[in-house]
Formats: C-alpha cells, sequence, structure tokens
C-alpha cells in the first residue's frame, strides 16, 4: 500500500470487486474466456514488469500505465463495474511508448 499513489487508493475496492466478479465467472464455467483474457492482460503485463524492474524511481508514465493496466484488468474481467479512465489497446499503446521514453 505504500507504494500506491493516493489517487489510486480510492480504487482498490473496486479492484477487489473485479476480481471477486473474476472469481464467479470461474465458477459459472467461463475457464476458456479468462484463459483467454488472462493471456491478453499477460502480454501487457510481462513486459511491464520487466521494464519496471530495470526502470529508475519517479518515472510517473510508467506509474500511470500501471493503473492503466489495473483499469484494464477491470474492463476485461468485470466490465460491469466500469472503469474510471478511458482505457483501450490503443491508450496504452500510447501510455507504453510515453513510459518507455523516460529513461
Amino acid at each position: 500500500m505504500k507504494q500506491t499513489p493516493s489517487e489510486w487508493l480510492a480504487h482498490l475496492p473496486r479492484y477487489l470487486s473485479a476480481a471477486q466478479a473474476r472469481l464467479r465467472k470461474l465458477d459459472e464455467g467461463k475457464v476458456d474466456r479468462d484463459q483467454t483474457l488472462s493471456a491478453q492482460l499477460a502480454s501487457r503485463l510481462d513486459p511491464y514488469r520487466r521494464f519496471a524492474a530495470d526502470a529508475k524511481p519517479g518515472n510517473d508514465e510508467l506509474t500511470t500505465y500501471r493503473w492503466m493496466l489495473e483499469e484494464w484488468r477491470v474492463s476485461l474481467f468485470a466490465q460491469e463495474l466500469g472503469t474510471s479512465i478511458p482505457v483501450s489497446d490503443k491508450r496504452l499503446d500510447k501510455q507504453w511508448k510515453k513510459a518507455q521514453r523516460v529513461r
């Protein structure tokens, strides 16, 4: 929690609700869909984690990207909860490029 920027702390309950919604959908047998969405998420999370491991502290663009990924996770797995910011593949790509420019 100490690393969570204050502006995102208020969203943590929604993220937990999204995780619960995802688990409910798995219980309903929507495993194939979950696997497909998980692969989509991993395609962005894995590069983020590798980049973040070597990134200099204070890369605000990377921090923004990280929280955009959380919003995208909500959009993928619990769309009914809505997102706090607009998020899409195109927006993620644009933010990722900004984050990579800060070295």
